[in-house]
This record gives structure tokens, sequence and C-alpha cells, in this order.
């Protein structure tokens, strides 16, 4: 899920936005992990189930009718590869 918002404040514009992200990976072994897991070598298996949020908050400010200056925070997530 993603929302996000303009506030107007006089001549500053507030932009904050908020990324959802939930996964959840299960893990279930094929025959040619179980085969590795028989030396002793294979990870471990197990479920997987995470929650991020991840926030933006952006700020321009105009100057004038042409030009406006633009500053932004963001923090980003990335999920595991499957």
């Amino acid at each position: 899920a993603y929302l996000q918002d303009e506030i107007r404040l006089g001549a500053f514009t507030l932009l904050p936005a908020l990324r959802l992200d939930w996964y959840s990976l299960r893990a279930q072994p094929d025959a040619d992990f179980l085969r590795s897991a028989g030396n002793g070598t294979a990870a471990q298996v197990r479920n997987l189930d995470a929650f991020a949020a991840s926030p933006k908050l952006g700020v321009t400010y105009r100057i004038n009718e042409a030009l406006s200056a633009y500053g932004q925070y963001a923090r980003g997530f990335r999920a595991p590869p499957y």
C-alpha cells in the first residue's frame, strides 16, 4: 500500500508519503535440497513473514512563478529474493 498527500502552506508544499510492505515466504524443500541436506551442507529451512514501513517527506519552496527548490528524505526497503 502507498499513501501520499500534498499540503500547501504559503510558498511551501509538503509531500508526506508512506509505503507499507508485507511479504510471506513459505519454504517447501524439493528433492535436490533434501539430497544436499543429507551431507550437512544445506541451510535450515524456515518460513519468513515480515512487515516494513518506508516513510518519505518532500518539501518544495516556490521561489517565483518559474523557479522552485525541492528537497526530499526517503527510506527504502527491499524484500529478500525468493
